[in-house]
């Protein structure tokens, strides 16, 4: 069946430079075009034609357009183009053979464009010129419309010059750089400026139809503790005297402890703040930090413990370490390592059982792990995995653990809890501030209590903003999860027999040795791919 369109197109006529042209299309399912219908439309714009070159042109059907006649033509002719879009007009102009009926001005120049529906981005100095330089048979362009520019994304001027050092938002890449602490502050002290997006500007076509602009977006950060944002949230101030801390979407202030040894000398630590060791921690002893643990030596036979990140300058001996962010060392070995984001380790792993919210990464193009298990939420990236002489058990393994489906689980209930308790107490605020913008004044106990649920109602604003961030960072750590099917093993150089590859609930027991490969889940099963051919894709992930 011809859709009635496609019989529309079966023949066009054209007038151009006083010129009419007729372009026939061949059968279309041995329908063709109707040739009386031809010649009623070239009767309608009085064509002075040979019957026969009309029926020269209707046999042939070349489907390209072919001289019938010249047109007698009394007055300009005027053709308009527009390009892809809307974007631009073209404007050629056709006089006619003798003296013109009528002189040819801008203001016709404009009435033929509003024909076409050309109506903005229209260039009278272009008419103008036209007219002035008789530009005739020749497209010209006449109107141009405006792109929309789009807004610029807000930003952070830190006060101090500190290097944003928190990790990228895309779940599978890592940031090697360092935390730094930055310049000792006073309470009261501007910490950061927050320079909001703006909305760009808006287009349009040569038609007039408006082309939207894409607005900035937003840059977040929040005040983490002993900080807060001034009254119109540009800023964020310290609330008390202390070390700048930037990381993880949060600025704090913090108090720093400095010690030369965790020793006897010492003892076991327990500390609101940064614990920062300028040696090693011995054998036998604990360190708790809130923040964060940093030391520039080794650590033995000890536990560290912090909701922050643990840095270990040389190696971690026989420790157990648990960190809520980051753990990161030269090596490990004979250790249990568990780290809520990331685990990056310089040389090799060995003999310790190390886990990792998001990604366990050894850095150093011949490193290796043998002996224990190596589990990351999303991905492993070890160049050498098992050994070839000895056979203890290693195991890498990818997918979300539980606590990481708990985590998210709980920070729903948090936000809906948080939600409630919201609206509930601004209510109540606004009853009283109704009566208080109506006596002018409140009896002192119910003045109290006015100021306190203005706190508590911002606190809930904040912690509810904070618990969404976090929200959204953990659904795109299950939804990378799931897009990879369980998560993905990198071995950019060996692994061998004798160790077993692990995703989700499926097993893979390597039998062989194999170069240069990437394990991951398709389908139920776990497929090995060609590690450069791989590489080209995910190279993105990486920093």
């Amino acid at each position: 069946m011809i859709a009635q369109e496609e019989l529309g197109g079966l023949y066009e006529i054209k007038v151009e430079g006083g010129k009419v042209y007729l372009r026939i299309s061949p059968a279309l399912e041995e329908i063709k075009a109707d040739l009386d219908d031809i010649q009623e439309e070239l009767h309608h714009i009085d064509a002075d034609y040979l019957p026969e070159r009309l029926l020269e042109i209707y046999e042939n059907a070349s489907d390209t357009f072919e001289l019938l006649c010249d047109e007698e033509v009394t007055d300009y002719q005027f053709s308009v183009e527009l390009t892809p879009s809307a974007g631009g007009a073209h404007l050629s102009i056709h006089p006619p053979y003798d003296s013109p009926e009528s002189r040819l001005t801008i203001d016709r120049l404009e009435e033929e464009l509003s024909k076409a529906g050309v109506v903005q981005g229209i260039m009278r100095d272009v008419l103008q010129k036209m007219l002035d330089e008789h530009m005739e048979n020749e497209p010209v362009l006449v109107a141009r419309g405006r792109k929309p520019i789009d807004g610029k994304d807000g930003y952070l001027q830190l006060v101090y010059g500190a290097e944003n050092q928190t990790d990228q938002d895309d779940v599978l890449q890592v940031n090697h750089r360092d935390m730094h602490f930055l310049t000792n502050v006073k309470a009261g002290d501007v910490l950061v400026n927050i320079i909001p997006p703006t909305k760009g500007k808006n287009g349009y076509n040569v038609k007039g139809v408006p082309l939207a602009a894409k607005p900035g977006r937003k840059c977040v950060i929040f005040p983490g503790r002993h900080t807060a944002f001034n009254a119109d949230r540009t800023q964020i101030v310290a609330a008390k005297a202390g070390f700048v801390i930037l990381f993880n979407h949060k600025i704090s202030i913090e108090n720093i402890l400095r010690v030369k040894n965790i020793d006897a000398s010492v003892g076991n630590l327990n500390f609101d703040g940064i614990v920062y060791v300028d040696g090693n921690v011995e054998d036998g002893y604990t360190v708790n930090a809130s923040m964060r643990i940093e030391v520039t030596g080794s650590v033995g036979k000890a536990i560290l413990m912090t909701d922050g990140e643990v840095k270990v300058g040389n190696g971690i001996l026989g420790a157990r370490v648990k960190a809520k962010q980051s753990v990161r060392a030269s090596f490990v070995s004979d250790s249990q390592i568990e780290a809520g984001r990331n685990v990056v380790i310089k040389e090799y792993i060995i003999n310790s059982n190390v886990s990792a919210g998001k990604i366990i990464h050894i850095t150093d193009t011949e490193g290796f792990f043998h002996g224990g298990n190596c589990h990351a939420g999303n991905y492993v990236n070890i160049p050498n995995v098992g050994s070839n002489k000895i056979g203890d058990e290693t195991m890498v393994e990818v997918g979300l653990d539980p606590d990481t489906r708990l985590h998210f689980k709980n920070l729903e209930s948090d936000i809906r809890q948080n939600f409630y308790n919201f609206r509930k107490t601004k209510k109540n605020l606004l009853v009283l501030q109704a009566a208080r913008e109506k006596r002018g004044t409140l009896p002192p106990e119910h003045e109290n209590a006015f100021v306190q649920m203005a706190e508590v109602v911002q606190k809930l604003r904040d912690d509810s903003i904070k618990d969404i961030a976090e929200w959204r960072r953990t659904v795109d750590i299950i939804k990378t999860e799931h897009s990879k099917d369980g998560g993905i093993v990198f071995i950019p150089g060996s692994i061998y027999p004798g160790a077993i590859v692990k995703i989700r609930r499926m097993h893979h027991h390597v039998s062989m040795p194999v170069a240069r490969a990437v394990f991951l889940s398709t389908k139920g099963r776990i497929q090995m791919q060609d590690y450069d051919e791989a590489i080209r894709f995910y190279r993105r992930f990486f920093t």
